[in-house]
């Protein structure tokens, strides 16, 4: 292993202060261009590997692609998987093929608390269309497409982007996807733009119901950027999007940016857009990072955003402060630069992370800068507490890049790994014309101590729904206020109901699988409704700056929308089921029994004596067994 100290009084040169640096490696043939890296706990072993894809510039005969068009594509598709036998990440090997501009966005989909991961990307749908979709992760690297249906079956799934959140609050991982193929304005286009609500009947149902595709339909995004958020705290997912665009809706120049907000308790999982442009003095950017943090301290989640606009290569840094009040007030920031470009799309170009270790969420962007040097780098932005950042501080960087921060030397510590393509030698030995290569610099912060538990945990049912609510946590230097939250939910099979990005129970209960903000954003309270009738375990764990997850506070409920029918005990019913065939014994004559799903509807009435058999569908029922007047209700899961 490569190790070179770059050590430099503070003062300042050019244009930045730079200061001491350790780079802890160099991967020359990690000749990735246009990538998407991603620290993700692929076995839950606890411990953050990275999966990595992207176009590969050397064009090596390995990274060799032929698609249905006969035409030969280059990508690379890296699984690097941390060892504690060798103390190091390793090559692992992957059934998985990346593929252009990958966008990939990592969640649970079948409850084995083994993320899965949604994929997109910008490569060509004719050479490779079978690299859309939802893929199962087996947690040893390996990811199977899973077959999927759409209640509109002209439905196609091609986007360019994609995320994963739980947008009408039922528990179940939906999908935001945004981009389009073909040529707009000709017979070949086709608008992809749509948020897929989960409509399955039980964990791991791939069933999705296509919505809010009018509020999409006049616009033709390429190049989108998706970021999560909660912009009111009320308890339902928002998202940001930045795009070009090739409709005549564009904002300006044929670009386009807006906060499009959920509509919450009135109508989950519908949408509307806030105008950050027209109306709060945004400005409308593409191929650049979006940020989502709360810089400020102030308890609700701010938003930064670069790139540039149209066809010019000025790319301004913009940071729009949240004020608490669904409006946003774009902040005016001195040592934020107008000319750092990374001119990447995927979402790991750049990160709020605290890199300095005292609890406030940084900016570290990497990128191409126009004034002297010129050349390509990284910064970091200090920021203060209070959404002031300082002077930049020079890292190594690259443009076309993508970021992520692996405990690369095992030391506890995390650390920036960047690959893309850098003309500098400031900090590599190589560098020059389209030199393309992986960079790891030592994290020079303190090890960080992982926040308290939430206290106080509350359930309170209402029917089929559930309100969750917390206390605030506490951690040693992240700001309570500034604390996001997982939580998840568990059903009576020990299924993960909805989609939890951590590691629940045992030893490494709480150990984060994503370096990303909570599920439940800055929330304390959160309100899910329609779950099916169960009996369900419960927790919440807060996460800091660095994205560390405290243990699990843990709790249970039960849903019974049945309470309010009487129940008699004069006899009783015994149901078994094998396979997908449910049988149910009641021990007397000329019984009626009615099988219900959990909407009402009938499936099945049937007048039997004893016994009654039926094969069923995999799902959730409800079983009635009338005789004599009296009447015994239980559930059956298949």
């Amino acid at each position: 292993m490569k190790k070179r100290l770059f050590s430099f009084p503070l003062f300042v040169l050019g244009f930045c202060v730079i200061q001491a640096q350790t780079l802890l490696q160099e991967i020359p043939a990690y000749k990735i261009q246009f990538g998407d890296m991603q620290d993700v706990d692929i076995n839950a072993d606890g411990k953050l590997d990275l999966f990595i894809g992207g176009n590969d510039y050397a064009k090596a005969a390995t990274s060799e692609r032929i698609g249905l068009d006969g035409v030969s594509y280059y990508y690379q598709t890296l699984m690097l998987m941390w060892s504690d036998i060798q103390a190091k990440f390793y090559e692992a090997g992957s059934n998985f093929k990346n593929n252009s501009r990958p966008y990939s966005a990592f969640a649970d989909f079948d409850g084995d608390n083994i993320l899965d991961m949604v994929y997109a990307n910008h490569g060509i749908v004719a050479a490779f269309p079978e690299d859309f979709g939802l893929y199962l992760g087996d947690g040893n690297g390996n990811f199977d497409k899973e077959a999927w249906t759409f209640d509109i079956a002209s439905y196609e799934f091609f986007p360019r982007a994609c995320a994963v959140a739980d947008v009408n609050n039922d528990g179940k991982p939906d999908i935001i996807a945004m981009g389009y193929i073909g040529t707009y304005g000709t017979s070949d286009f086709k608008n992809c733009s749509a948020i897929l609500i989960n409509n399955g009947e039980y964990v791991g149902d791939m069933k999705f119901k296509v919505t809010n595709q009018t509020l999409f339909a006049n616009n033709a995004w390429s190049y989108p950027m998706i970021q999560t958020l909660d912009v009111n705290n009320d308890g339902y997912t928002d998202f940001v999007l930045t795009a070009s665009d090739a409709s005549d809706n564009a904002i300006s120049d044929k670009t386009f940016t807006d906060i499009f907000l959920n509509k919450g308790a009135t109508a989950p999982g519908e949408f509307q857009r806030m105008y950050l442009c027209e109306q709060m003095g945004g400005k409308p950017q593409y191929v650049g990072p979006v940020l989502v943090q709360d810089f400020s301290g102030n308890g609700y989640l701010d938003v930064f955003i670069t790139g540039k606009n149209g066809t010019t290569s000025v790319s301004p840094m913009n940071l729009y402060l949240n004020n608490g009040n669904s409006t946003f007030s774009k902040s005016t920031q001195a040592n934020f630069r107008a000319d750092l470009r990374n001119e990447n799309s995927t979402p790991s170009q750049s990160k709020a992370y605290d890199w300095d270790g005292d609890g406030i969420s940084d900016i570290i962007m990497s990128g191409y800068v126009s004034e002297a040097p010129a050349t390509q780098t990284g910064f970091w932005w200090k920021n203060n507490g209070s959404a002031v950042f300082g002077a930049e501080s020079r890292l190594p960087g690259a443009s076309n890049s993508c970021m992520a921060f692996p405990d690369w030397n095992g030391d506890g510590v995390r650390d920036m790994m960047i690959i893309g393509k850098t003309t500098s030698t400031t900090y590599i030995t190589q560098g020059g014309t389209n030199y393309f290569e992986a960079m790891i610099t030592k994290g020079e912060a303190p090890a960080n101590a992982k926040p308290s538990a939430p206290t106080n945990i509350k359930s309170v049912t209402n029917g089929n729904s559930v309100t969750l609510s917390w206390d605030a946590a506490v951690d040693d230097k992240t700001p309570s206020n500034s604390l996001s939250y997982e939580f998840y939910l568990k059903n009576s099979d020990g299924d993960v109901y909805n989609n939890c990005r951590s590691i629940i129970g045992g030893s490494l209960d709480g150990s984060r699988m994503v370096l990303a903000l909570g599920n439940a954003f800055l929330n304390k309270t959160i309100a899910l409704n329609n779950l099916p009738d169960d009996d369900y375990t419960w927790g919440v764990q807060a996460i800091d700056a660095c994205y560390a997850g405290s243990v699990f506070a843990s709790g249970s409920f039960t849903i019974d929308g049945l309470s309010a029918v009487t129940r008699t005990q004069d006899f009783n019913i015994n149901i078994s089921v094998n396979g997908q065939v449910l049988t149910v014994n009641a021990g007397v004559e000329n019984a009626v029994v009615k099988i219900m799903d959990t909407a009402g509807k009938l499936i099945d009435m049937q007048l039997f004596s004893q016994t009654y058999s039926k094969e069923l569908a995999k799902g959730i029922y409800i079983i009635v067994v009338e005789q004599n007047g009296e009447r015994k209700i239980q559930k059956a899961i298949i």
